[in-house]
Order: C-alpha cells, then sequence, then structure tokens
C-alpha cells in the first residue's frame, strides 16, 4: 500500500486535507471489502471510526506519559 508523502512546500495547516486525500481510497477500500465480506456499510464505518478514536486516544497517552517520564529525576541522581 503506497501512501503518499506530504508535498514539498505545503504549509503544516494543509497537511490535515492533504492527509485525508491521500488516505481516502484506501478507507473507502477497507470499507467496500468490509461490505463483501457481509458487514453493513455503516456498521463498519462506524467500527473505523471507533477505531481510528481510539488509536488517536492511546497516541495521546502514551505522549503523556512519555513527557511524565522525562520529567521524573534520574535514579543515578543523588
Amino acid at each position: 500500500m503506497f501512501v503518499p508523502s506530504p508535498r514539498p512546500g505545503t504549509s503544516p495547516s494543509d497537511h490535515f486535507l492533504e492527509c485525508q486525500e491521500s488516505l481516502e481510497p484506501y478507507f473507502n477500500a477497507m470499507i467496500g471489502r468490509a461490505v463483501n465480506a457481509g458487514w453493513d456499510e455503516i456498521v463498519a464505518t462506524e467500527a473505523a471510526i471507533s477505531l481510528a478514536e481510539k488509536h488517536g486516544l492511546a497516541h495521546f497517552a502514551n505522549a503523556e506519559v512519555t513527557r511524565m517520564i522525562k520529567r521524573l529525576p534520574r535514579a543515578d541522581s543523588d
């Protein structure tokens, strides 16, 4: 699966839409495969949304844990 990289010279404010456009064909294919396997399209779409939310929440939780770990005093600093 090839996902295009961000175009050079685009501003970070354009990255969200650009990334959406890059992922859209794969998302549509994934939902299509689920429907072909017998899943209702709405159920498949809601499942994909739920997975995306869980992925985002895990990412932010991991980033917060990493930030907190960096604030801990080093064990060798007596």
